[in-house]
């Protein structure tokens, strides 16, 4: 379907078991308008190419755990608004993630993972869990879980206002401002880096061998 005119492309909850493309071949769509609910038990592929646009995804097919029942790339979508399921964004090799203005969690039974070729300007927790491999401008976690991984770097800011962020990459994170909630670096092995902490309140789970904080600012509240 890449290079038709898409108006709308809205994919409505069923329980059937549809096919919407493959590993190997997603569904290559440029669309005005793209909201998934899908459904069933059969993974989703797709591939928005160049579509810069907001997305809401709001359920997916029920799948293992070690799966996800929508894979997604894009080229250039501006917000991604993840309600519901369990995505993949940029997780298959030769498929990447691309959004312009960042990717939003709002929904208790929302999980995700963010791949590690994935290009994310900001990273918005409200509930539900997400795990991102990539490196990343900046983190707000106003609730649920938000996991960084493998070495993924934040060169902006990790704001934690409440809800749980764990971090268990190598990568050097430039700032972390811990407003409430909790911070935990005890899980997953690996030495880690923050250039800059301000501990406004929260919890923080500490590991003196792993962390490495090189300049701690003066709460501002």
């Amino acid at each position: 379907l890449a290079g038709k005119t898409i108006r709308r492309w809205i994919v409505e909850k069923s329980v059937a078991n549809r096919a919407h493309g493959s590993i190997t071949d997603p569904i290559r769509i440029d669309p005005d308008v793209f909201i998934f609910e899908g459904g069933g038990q059969t993974s989703a592929y797709y591939d928005l190419t160049s579509a810069a646009i907001p997305i809401e995804i709001r359920s997916t097919a029920s799948v293992a755990a070690d799966l996800f029942g929508l894979y997604l790339a894009a080229a250039a979508v501006t917000l991604a608004d993840l309600q519901g399921g369990s995505i993949g964004l940029g997780v298959i090799p030769g498929q990447p993630f691309t959004c312009t203005t960042g990717v939003r969690t709002r929904g208790s039974a929302v999980r995700a993972l963010i791949g590690i070729n994935s290009t994310v300007p900001l990273l918005e927790s409200l509930s539900g869990t997400i795990d991102h491999e990539n490196s990343i401008a900046n983190i707000e976690v106003d609730g649920g879980l938000v996991r960084t991984k493998v070495a993924g770097a934040v060169s902006g800011v990790v704001t934690v206002n409440s809800g749980t962020w764990y971090d268990q990459s190598s990568g050097t994170k430039a700032s972390v401002v811990e407003n409430g909630g909790t911070i935990d670096v005890t899980q997953g092995g690996g030495n880690r880096t923050w250039s800059a902490f301000t501990p406004n309140g929260g919890t923080l789970r500490d590991d003196a061998d792993s962390l490495t904080i090189s300049s701690i600012t003066r709460p501002t509240a």
